[in-house]
Order: C-alpha cells, then sequence, then structure tokens
C-alpha cells in the first residue's frame, strides 16, 4: 500500500506536473488568515473570561471550529483552484463534505482545551497536534477525492512528512500566541492576534501547497486531457462571497459579545468601586465611633471602657510572666478653683496639657487614661521591684507640678497619688481601680501632693 502512496520520482517514467496562480494563492491565504483571526480571537478571549454559562462557551467554540474549519476547507478549493493541473480531475463532494465535517470535530476539540487553565503547554501541544491533524485530513482527504481514469497519483516522502511537520509547528505557535493575547499590553494585543493568524494562515496554506508539490501525476495511457483549472470563476466568487459572509458574520457576533461582556464588566468595576467607597467610609465611620466609645473626647487619652480591657490584658500577661502591676489613680488638686477663676477653656487647655505630660512621661508598655473631671489612671506593668513603682512615681509627681502658662495665666497644679498592685492587693480589675481610689483620697486627706499605697485596713 505504501509503496503505491510513495513513489521516487525517479523511478516514474513520464511524470506530469503543475503550475499555480500565484495571485489565487495569495486569495487564498488572505481568505485563510481572516478566519483564522476570527476564529482564534474568540479562543482568546474564552481562555481569559471566566464570565457565561457553560453552554454558552460551547456555542462560541463552535462558531470558532467552523470559521476554523471554513478556512481550511476552503484551501482545498481555493488552493485546486490556484493549482493548474496537469490533467482533467475532479472531487467527489460527499468525501469532501466528510472531510470538513472531521476538520471541524478536530477543531472543535483543540480548541476547547483553551477552556481550562491547568497543564496549559500539554494542552497546547495536544491542540496544536489536533489542528495540525485536522488540516492533514482535510488536504489529504481532497487529494484521495481526485478522480480520473487517465492519471495514477503519487507523493513524494519528504514533501509529504514536512507539510505535516509544518502543520503541527505552526498551529502551536499560532495557539501559544493566541492564548497570550489577552495577557499583553493593549499596544500589543493587535499585533498579537494578527501575528497567531497569520501563523495559522501559514500553517493551513503551507500544509495545502507543500502537499501540492508532494503530488506525482502519472498517466495510465496515451491520451490524457489537458486542464487549465479545476473550476471557474463563477465557482469561486460564489465560494468566496459566502465563506466570507459567513466568517464576518460570526466575527460580528463576537465583536458584539465581546462588547457587551466589556459594557458588563465596566460596570460591575464601577459597582465594586463604589462598593469599596462606601466600606472605606463605612470603616473610617467605624473607626471614628470606636474611637469616641473607648476615647475621652477632649484629651484623646483612652476612657474607662479601653482602661479595663488593657488592664485586664495586662493581668493576662502578668500571670505567664510573674510580674506585678501598679495601679495609680491621680487627682489633680485644686484644679476646681482654676476653673471657678479662669473659667472652663482655661481648665481643658490645663486638663490637655496634663494628658500630654502623663503621656510623655510613661512607658511604651504602659496606660494613661481619664476616667473624667480631674481624675486620671496609670497602669504600669511587668514591674518587678515595688520600688520601680515609687520612682516613677515620684517623677510623674514632679512632671505635673512644673508651671505652665495657659492663656497668658501662670498655673501650677499638683496632684494626689493612690497606688494598688497586682496581684497584692487584688486581681480583678475593678477592685485594682477602687482600692488606688480609696489609696488617692487617703492622700488628700494627708495634706494633697502626695503620695500613698493602698492597705488592706482601710
Amino acid at each position: 500500500m505504501f509503496t503505491e502512496f510513495f513513489q521516487p520520482s525517479a523511478i516514474i517514467s513520464h511524470p506530469l506536473s503543475g503550475s499555480y496562480n500565484v495571485l489565487l494563492m495569495g486569495l487564498s491565504y488572505l481568505i485563510v488568515v481572516c478566519a483564522s483571526y476570527v476564529a482564534l480571537d474568540i479562543t482568546g478571549h474564552l481562555r481569559t473570561s471566566d464570565e457565561g454559562s457553560q453552554n454558552a462557551k460551547f456555542l462560541w467554540i463552535c462558531g470558532s471550529a467552523f470559521a476554523l474549519s471554513a478556512g481550511i476547507w476552503s484551501i482545498q478549493f481555493m488552493g485546486m483552484l490556484a493549482y493548474i493541473a496537469p490533467t482533467s480531475i475532479h472531487y467527489d463532494f460527499s468525501l469532501t463534505i466528510a472531510g470538513m465535517l472531521a476538520t471541524a470535530l478536530l477543531s472543535g476539540l483543540a480548541l476547547s482545551l483553551f477552556k481550562f487553565h491547568r497543564w496549559f503547554y500539554l494542552r497546547l501541544v495536544i491542540a496544536g497536534i489536533l489542528l495540525g491533524l485536522a488540516i492533514f485530513i482535510m488536504h489529504y482527504i481532497s487529494i484521495i477525492t481526485l478522480q480520473h481514469d487517465s492519471v495514477k497519483i503519487y507523493h513524494r516522502p519528504g514533501l509529504f512528512v514536512s507539510s505535516i511537520i509544518i502543520a503541527i509547528l505552526a498551529c502551536i505557535i499560532a495557539l501559544w500566541l493566541a492564548t497570550n493575547t489577552y495577557y499583553a499590553k493593549t499596544n500589543k494585543q493587535l499585533y498579537l492576534k494578527l501575528l497567531s493568524a497569520l501563523f495559522m494562515g501559514a500553517a493551513i496554506c503551507g500544509t495545502h501547497y507543500i502537499g501540492l508539490a508532494a503530488l506525482i501525476f502519472v498517466p495510465t495511457n496515451l491520451t490524457v486531457t489537458l486542464q487549465d483549472n479545476l473550476f471557474n470563476w463563477h465557482f469561486l466568487s460564489s465560494y468566496t462571497t459566502i465563506i466570507s459572509i459567513l466568517t464576518i458574520g460570526i466575527a460580528l457576533v463576537s465583536l458584539t459579545y465581546k462588547q457587551a461582556a466589556s459594557n458588563l464588566l465596566q460596570q460591575k468595576n464601577r459597582q465594586l468601586e463604589l462598593t469599596k467607597t462606601a466600606l472605606y467610609n463605612a470603616n473610617i465611620h467605624l473607626k471614628q465611633l470606636l474611637n469616641q466609645a473607648t476615647h475621652d473626647a477632649l484629651t484623646e487619652l483612652p476612657n474607662r471602657i479601653l482602661l479595663l480591657d488593657r488592664l485586664q490584658q495586662m493581668i493576662a500577661q502578668a500571670k505567664r510572666t510573674n510580674h506585678f502591676i501598679a495601679v495609680l489613680f491621680l487627682d489633680l488638686d485644686g484644679f476646681k478653683n482654676i476653673n471657678d477663676r479662669l473659667g472652663h477653656p482655661i481648665g481643658d487647655a490645663v486638663l490637655k496639657i496634663i494628658a500630654e505630660r502623663l503621656r510623655a512621661n510613661i512607658r511604651e508598655s504602659d496606660t494613661v487614661a481619664r476616667l473624667g473631671g480631674d481624675e486620671f489612671i496609670i497602669l504600669f506593668s511587668n514591674l518587678i521591684q515595688f520600688e520601680q513603682v515609687i520612682a516613677l512615681a515620684e517623677k510623674i509627681s514632679g512632671k505635673l507640678a512644673e508651671p505652665m502658662m495657659v492663656a497668658d495665666y501662670p498655673v501650677v497644679i499638683t496632684a494626689s497619688i493612690g497606688i494598688s498592685f497586682y496581684p497584692r492587693d487584688s486581681i480583678e480589675p475593678d477592685e485594682l481601680l477602687k482600692f488606688a481610689d480609696k489609696a488617692m483620697y487617703r492622700a488628700k486627706e494627708s495634706g494633697r501632693n502626695n503620695i500613698q499605697f493602698f492597705e488592706g485596713s482601710y
């Protein structure tokens, strides 16, 4: 069988050869490139789009496969029209139609592989092989269907194999370019689309014309009728018009679909931006509400709610580290006289200065809070020795007693300080605050501007 299919031209006596119409060859390549552009454009879009139902994607794959198979099919007629055969031959159209159906099926199977993202390069090679086989099958079915009683057709093995290799390699390159189009920058997308269509056109036309070059026509009798070409120009114009209308129709539908998808995407992006803006504003508002709920409005220090939360966290940490905590309750001495004598605005300014002095003279691990009025709380954590507390409390007392100028009024203010300890006095946050408050009142009773520790007897 293979010896009948492949025959080196050197051992065939008096072989006939054909010629080509270059204008028709160029026209056939142009039609194939247009059909390939439409098919690969849809394929690339389907790979990058996650929207749409499976049924819709299936229909688009069918349309893409039809456009591509129409291009492959058309080259058989256009190419044979461009090929001036050495004898009068004709087609068996039933086999030709069967060849197109097989080509469409393989094209659809190959293009459907690009719905998936896993194993991309393996799918790319498989799809390239399938499309190469589709082109190969359509071409060689068309050769098999050529009928004439006066000639026998053989093939040159080297050109035959070359046509298959060129088809597969060019298809792989075309598919790789098409699937990377939508990941490229906008100004390069059209260039990549066109380049992929040119490679696919080269795969289809290369297979066909190299396959034709591989043909050897051997006369079986002495009388052979020569034929200028297989078809007439009326057939060419009709066929070209039909293929062009169908391809353009698919292209228009594809363009409409992509425009609708683009509009939908833009609408979703606008909605997303509005949602992000709303969430951002809501987050800011929530932070403001949370800050208002946990901080003093005047001094921006933590209030009682945040103070108790911080104290609970410090107690949990102290249990793990075996350190102790000091709770300092500060009450400003004579602050009511400042309010009564200089007014509440001056009093508020004094409170802000006191808050800044307290904040500037504690450690990073400590907390200062305002309970209200002229009462402040300081939490000292990670303490090892009681002498540390005395030194810190005296430092705070000295800083508070430093003179200050408020609206051109000299102000000197001191504080009475009461101190309780965790876990010596209590392990409960509320009790620690209560005991520090009692110690502060003892400091008031002892002449103010001094420091007292909580003793269990009072």
